[in-house]
């Protein structure tokens, strides 16, 4: 499988501390997926954008709502993200 500064393109991340340690390696080098193996929600990378983006069940959504230090907006299923 090929990698990727030590990181293969599939990989299982067992926490958030290796989380963060796979971002601060590959930055906003690499497209990543985060999810939970029950799949409620995902939170992604992408390529040369410097915000992760978190789709998720309306349950969590509300919970993420009352985090005041995030910036948090909703878009539809039918929206397309630009990065400028």
């Amino acid at each position: 499988m090929e990698s990727y500064k030590g990181f293969t393109l599939k990989n299982e991340i067992p926490d958030a501390e290796h989380y963060m340690h796979f971002i601060k390696e590959v930055g906003t080098d690499f497209c990543s997926y985060l999810f939970p193996r029950g799949h409620n929600w995902c939170l992604a990378s992408y390529e040369d954008v410097d915000k992760l983006t978190l789709a998720c069940n309306n349950d969590i959504a509300e919970a993420v709502l009352t985090v005041e230090e995030l910036e948090v907006f909703e878009v539809a299923p039918e929206t397309i993200l630009k990065s400028w």
